[in-house]
């Protein structure tokens, strides 16, 4: 499978993180040393413990995450309904299925990444763990790599010991089991699974989350989910509002929809260390992914019948300064629609919007292909589906014989060649009996 870099969290770290695509890069924690958790910036930036948003937790909505193998016994973790799929999608090398949960954790098993990833959702908070913005929500969880080498490629081994990209299987199982959304903060190459897995999901009203690069760099191959034709690609924000930069200058990205606190965030896990207890700083678009997915199961409990599209739509038109009808993109390719807005988007009712998802564009441009296209999604190839019967319409007229003369013609053919037919075989029988009477002598 191989994955590169990550997309979403950079770790100021003990020894330097990068978490990406499954097949492309994981997103990147960048870690260091950490004091004991406060209340989170986000928390009180988001007016997640007061206003709009008080009282909601996320409960009845539930989240896949799509992401490498978890630690579900950490603090943070504790109570939280998690469904873990196990085992995972991968194989150690004598062909065993390897566990998609586990409490080991290294510099080549980056079990922290998952499992902070679901912290910032569902976490507790409590005993000075992460605090998620939306832990009423039930997880859905799925184990696609459980590797990583030095220069932070992940790998995900098949039963004969082959890399194997399964994030198109994942996303697959995700869809059938039910999500309501589903968040990766991983970058994935689109395989045709995977675009049938997405296309189904958008035609079904899943709302699909996914980190972009946490830098300038544009993915032209991978960067799916994030980047996929529908989705709501999660570009990462300081406490100021600002985004996060590579060397000063500000991450620009077309695919960026929305912004959402992703930096200076503290987590758990030292991979040199192996140790859950001690924690760190990070920065990254892995962890302002799933906060804009929790941030997303609160306005569907809120609003439980509204549909994904209308969700999506209420995301986009009330972020942060802005309310109401009109969705502004910025221009500069840096903010997306905006700041996400807890209390706008709690404020407004979706229910009024159209039920269409308006990030689903029919034509790409030569930087930004759709993936999947806008006929993947909405004409899907019929290929398995029975052909109409023509006898079932009354009006339906037979087809015609593919070199274009008339069906009449054929069957006065048919009449005079089986006439013929019948003469010959007259003729030869009267022959015969001819040919076989008693001859008179003289």
């Amino acid at each position: 499978m191989s994955v590169v870099s990550p997309s979403s969290t950079r770790r100021h770290r003990v020894a330097g993180i990068v978490l990406g695509s499954v097949t492309a890069g994981l997103l990147l924690f960048g870690s260091s040393p950490a004091v004991a958790v406060d209340t989170p910036w986000y928390q009180s930036a988001l007016k997640l413990d007061a206003g709009a948003a008080e009282g909601f937790t996320g409960e009845g909505v539930t989240i896949a995450v799509i992401d490498g193998q978890i630690n579900t016994e950490v603090a943070a973790l504790a109570g939280a309904d998690i469904t873990v799929r196990e085992p995972s999608f991968c194989f150690d090398e004598g062909g065993s299925p390897m566990p998609a949960t586990t409490t080991e954790l290294s510099e080549t098993r980056p079990t922290d990444h998952g499992t902070n990833v679901v912290s910032m959702i569902v976490g507790s908070g409590e005993q000075s763990s992460i605090a998620g913005v939306a832990p009423g929500a039930t997880i859905n969880y799925y184990s696609v790599y459980t590797a990583e080498d030095a220069e932070g490629s992940l790998s995900c081994l098949d039963e004969e010991g082959r890399e194997n990209s399964p994030f198109g299987a994942a996303f697959t199982e995700a869809v059938a089991d039910g999500a309501d959304i589903i968040s990766v903060s991983l970058s994935e190459t689109a395989g045709s699974d995977f675009r049938l897995a997405a296309s189904q999901a958008l035609r079904d009203g899943v709302v699909i989350f996914g980190s972009l690069a946490n830098s300038s760099e544009l993915e032209l191959r991978g960067g799916m989910p994030g980047a996929a034709n529908g989705a709501i690609g999660v570009q990462a924000a300081g406490a100021d509002g600002e985004i996060q930069s590579t060397d000063g200058v500000p991450n620009r990205n077309a695919r960026t929809t929305v912004v959402a606190p992703g930096l200076g965030f503290t987590l758990q896990g030292n991979r040199a260390t192996g140790s859950w207890e001690e924690l760190f700083q990070a920065d990254g678009t892995s962890l302002a992914t799933p906060l804009a997915a929790g941030v997303m199961a609160l306005a569907m409990e809120k609003y439980p019948s509204a549909t994904g599209n209308q969700l999506i739509q209420s995301l986009i038109r009330n972020t942060g300064g802005t309310g109401g009808d009109e969705a502004t993109y910025d221009p500069e390719e840096l903010y997306g629609y905006g700041l996400i807005s807890v209390e706008n988007l709690m404020a407004a009712d979706p229910t009024g919007y159209e039920d269409v998802n308006p990030l689903i564009k029919k034509d790409g441009t030569t930087q930004l292909a759709l993936v999947p296209s806008y006929d993947e999604i909405f004409n899907p190839a019929a290929a398995t589906e029975a052909p109409a019967d023509p006898s079932d319409d009354p009006s339906s007229e037979a087809p015609e014989p593919s070199d274009g003369i008339p069906v009449w013609v054929w069957a006065l053919l048919a009449v005079v060649v089986g006439v013929v037919l019948v003469a010959v075989v007259v003729i030869v029988l009267v022959v015969r009996k001819r040919n076989s009477a008693p001859r008179s002598s003289h």
